[in-house]
């Protein structure tokens, strides 16, 4: 599988659902491109990753049906 930062929304919707990948997987991507290109972009007054990958984790035990 290609990086999840690479992906199309739609096929990480799809490796969701397939459990191909975590919602924390998906998440932990995301801030991690964020980490990586910040400095230069500027971009977030304010980031609540924490927050986020604790959303992710509460997720991840609903399971993939309610990533619809």
């Amino acid at each position: 599988m290609a990086a999840l930062i690479d992906l199309t929304l739609t096929q990480v919707r799809d490796s969701l659902r397939s459990k191909e990948c975590t919602v924390t997987q998906a998440v932990q991507a995301c801030l991690d491109r964020i980490q990586a290109t910040e400095p230069a972009l500027n971009a977030f007054m304010t980031r609540c990753d924490e927050q986020a990958l604790a959303q992710a984790a509460e997720m991840d035990k609903e399971g993939p049906e309610q990533a619809k």
